[in-house]
């Protein structure tokens, strides 16, 4: 058990700093050695999560399995490119897991994680939380877009730039912002009670 949380939390860390460890590797070593380190790294991410079931997992395998094909065929074809992929499906894998939670009878994501650390969510904090999920997946469509443009038409710098770091300065703009937003929500809420 504790085997299988270092090893997700190695990869985790190796595809959070993806786009800089692509950048390096293209920098340092041939485009080729890159991508078969990648093709590598996909597989071993595909046999951990294989054993994991919840439907975030299901989707990041499933983004891991369009990964690992990608590079093949980048290595079979020098179309090494594909490797710069990953952000573009992530962006799709989180949009199509928060959407898919919004679904008839379905907890939306960020409700899950707000009954996390309050079980017994008052009514007006449901809908809060459904919003937060809509707004999340404008995001993730947005990011997609925004890295689909720095993958099709700029340079390496550009997309290491965008997907390495300004759009986890975005993710983290968004919650400071929905954090001051509840916490407006939340005391506005209690003054009304009393």
């Amino acid at each position: 058990m504790l085997a299988d949380l270092v090893k997700a939390s190695i990869f985790n860390l190796f595809f959070l700093i993806y786009p800089i460890i692509i950048y390096c590797g293209f920098k340092f070593f041939s485009m080729r050695e890159t991508t078969i380190a990648v093709l590598i790294a996909f597989f071993l991410r595909i046999l951990i999560l294989r054993k994991w079931k919840t439907q975030l997992e299901k989707t990041t395998l499933a983004a891991a399995c369009i990964m690992l094909i990608a590079s093949i065929i980048g290595i079979i074809f020098n179309e090494y490119s594909l490797i710069k992929l990953h952000p573009i499906l992530m962006s799709i894998s989180f949009c199509a897991v928060f959407t898919a939670s919004l679904g008839k009878g379905k907890m939306p994501i960020v409700e899950a994680i707000a009954r996390i650390q309050e079980p017994n969510l008052p009514s007006h904090a449901i809908g809060y939380t459904r919003n937060v999920t809509k707004v999340w997946i404008a995001f993730f469509v947005l990011n997609g877009l925004i890295s689909f443009y720095t993958y099709r038409y700029s340079s390496m710098d550009v997309w290491t730039l965008y997907n390495g770091l300004i759009s986890y300065v975005l993710m983290g703009v968004l919650f400071g912002v929905e954090f001051l937003v509840r916490l407006k929500i939340k005391k506005k809420w209690e003054a009304q009670k009393c």
